[in-house]
């Protein structure tokens, strides 16, 4: 069972490479025609890239905030051997929310769209670790 719980695992890691080589073809180009000074990765500071690249470099920096959490709870869940089939539904449900969540944020990106799949995704999140929880507290 621990295996399947591994596959929203992976697909997390894919969307997270998708949008760094989306960062990567927007950012590039951008540089390469001067729209953007190179010099302001150096110390961040200065005329800010265009919004067409600031979309995707926020949106990779999230990938690393919530997910977080949900990379170490499916360690922890596979360590402890506590792996169901609701669990694997549940990273499921959290993956695609975060997958939604990317696809409005890297294209039409209406904030008022982009919160709803990221909330829900936090729900699921908290409903994974909740249930963890109470699996932990249930052994001992």
């Amino acid at each position: 069972m621990y295996l399947d719980l591994l596959q929203p695992v992976l697909a997390l890691v894919g969307l997270t490479f998708l949008v760094w080589l989306r960062l990567f073809m927007v950012r590039v180009p951008l540089i390469m025609s001067r729209q953007i000074d190179v010099n302001f990765y150096v110390v961040k500071e200065g005329a800010p890239p265009p919004p067409i690249e600031r979309a995707p470099t926020h949106h990779l920096a999230n990938l690393f905030e919530m997910p977080v959490l949900f990379y170490a709870l499916v360690a922890m869940t596979i360590a402890c051997g506590a792996t169901d089939p609701t669990t694997v539904t549940l990273a499921w449900a959290y993956v695609g929310l975060r997958g939604l969540h990317a696809l409005v944020h890297l294209t039409y990106n209406l904030p008022n769209h982009r919160f709803i799949p990221y909330f829900l995704s936090c729900v699921v999140l908290l409903v994974m670790w909740l249930r963890f929880a109470g699996w932990v507290f249930a052994q001992g």
